[in-house]
């Protein structure tokens, strides 16, 4: 495999397990969600989680949580500390994951919280919820490609 190829593959893993972070925490809370990856001409790999139940029921806890779960995977992902990662670089949550809560909250507190719920859960050795990340993202890359219903999860 060339080193393009290479790169490629890491990114659309990447994305692949940010993505079935969100999904797996909105599961955990509840929520049924479709997601999916796709390749974008302008962005690289890309993807999205969208809510098929309402969140209204939530905490805003609960929401935080769904919004910080799809970097804490990734972090978790390359064995890093997803606290530390944040405090590194802010814009490791997107404008569309603050979107996920209602905006980013100005008490960082808060937030923390929400990593350290994350971080329970998905925990590669005592999170009861690691086993269906790395399931998820699999059948997300299995099934990247097209805009159709069917290649969501």
């Amino acid at each position: 495999m060339t080193t393009t190829a290479r790169t490629e593959a890491w990114y659309r893993r990447e994305t692949a397990i940010h993505e079935a972070g969100h999904f797996v925490i909105a599961k955990h809370l509840g929520i049924r969600s479709r997601a999916r990856i796709y390749r974008h001409e302008t962005y690289g790999w890309t993807g999205e989680v969208v809510p098929e139940t309402s969140t209204k029921r939530l905490s805003k806890h609960e929401k935080l949580m769904i919004a910080v779960a799809g970097f804490v995977a990734t972090a978790m992902w390359v064995k890093d500390d997803p606290t530390a990662v944040l405090e590194k670089n802010s814009a490791v949550i997107s404008k569309g994951d603050w979107k996920m809560c209602g905006g980013r909250p100005k008490n960082a507190e808060l937030i923390h919280d929400a990593i350290r719920a994350v971080a329970d859960i998905l925990n590669r050795d005592i999170g009861e919820r690691w086993g269906d990340l790395l399931s998820v993202s699999r059948t997300l890359i299995e099934r990247k490609a097209a805009f159709t219903r069917r290649n969501y999860v």
